[in-house]
């Protein structure tokens, strides 16, 4: 939470609006985005294995700032079974928040096939780790 905004309150977002200044092309040609992209990578070479995947998910604009932002830095992603992880314990946490009876503890445990124990932790875990309050506490 305090990376995050340290990362916003360092940003330059009248620069990052500006990034369209080096884009005049686009608009005055008769180019299309795939035709940019394409181009893009032709330019960049092999060297940035992210930019294909980047240019299918985000439109030109989201992409072109995401590049400016995070020029020369190293970005981790984490792996697909960590990111499923990651997002049903948040589901677990922010479910149990909104329903903290032992109803849903059942629930979120046959849903998850884990035990209520292990819901109990995901639940404690998330609270520490995020600086939240543990709704196990109250």
């Amino acid at each position: 939470m305090q990376k995050s905004k340290e990362l916003e309150n360092s940003l330059d977002y009248e620069t990052v609006e500006k990034i369209q200044d080096f884009l005049p092309f686009i608009y005055r040609l008769k180019i299309t985005e795939e035709e940019f992209y394409a181009d893009l990578l032709l330019y960049t070479g092999d060297k940035f294995d992210v930019l294909p995947e980047l240019t299918k998910i985000l439109p030109l604009n989201s992409l072109l700032k995401f590049l400016y932002i995070f020029a020369g830095k190293t970005i981790r992603i984490p792996e697909k079974r960590l990111l499923s992880l990651a997002l049903r314990d948040l589901d677990i946490y922010y479910s149990y928040v909104n329903s903290p009876q032992k109803l849903e503890l059942n629930r979120l445990s046959k849903k998850y096939n884990i035990t209520s124990q292990n819901v109990l932790s995901v639940i404690a875990k998330i609270a520490n780790n995020l600086n939240k309050p543990n709704p196990l506490n109250g």
